[in-house]
């Protein structure tokens, strides 16, 4: 089975600018994966560049419910991401309700996660239990 590019499935087109700038590399590179392909990586910079951001915000979701420790620059950043894009954002995604249940019992995981540093772990505490109180105002 031939899986669907980001570029088929959205009818894009690569960018061709002359200067080949990193941002450049990568775009016509996501434009090659398909969605199940996309990573941490891929979802942080297509929503901070808003490059198909809706459809993002719903492969986000799945990266957090798959593992919430995931992250772009440093473990768990993929909540810091989530919390600044807002729960308004994010409350009528498909995968809200799984999300909101993914978030409980977390916390009981915490201490197991192999943090690089404990700075990285703190505010991954602080982010859940806003995200968690967030969600729940909903």
């Amino acid at each position: 089975m031939i899986k669907e590019t980001i570029k088929e499935k959205f009818n894009l087109d690569y960018e061709n600018n002359q200067t080949k700038s990193g941002l450049i590399k990568w775009y016509n590179n996501l434009l090659n994966k398909s969605p199940c392909e996309l990573n941490a990586v891929d979802v942080s910079k297509m929503i901070r560049q808003d490059i198909l951001k809706d459809f993002a915000l719903d492969i986000l979701i799945d990266l957090i419910i798959a593992n919430p420790f995931d992250g772009e620059m440093y473990d768990g950043d993929l909540l810091n991401l989530i919390i600044s894009e807002g729960i308004e954002e994010i409350r009528n995604k498909k995968g809200f309700n799984d999300l909101v249940l993914r978030l409980d019992g977390i916390d009981d995981k915490i201490n197991e996660f192999d943090w690089i540093t404990e700075k990285d772990k703190e505010l991954f505490k602080v982010n859940l239990r806003y995200l968690i109180k967030a969600v729940g105002e909903f």
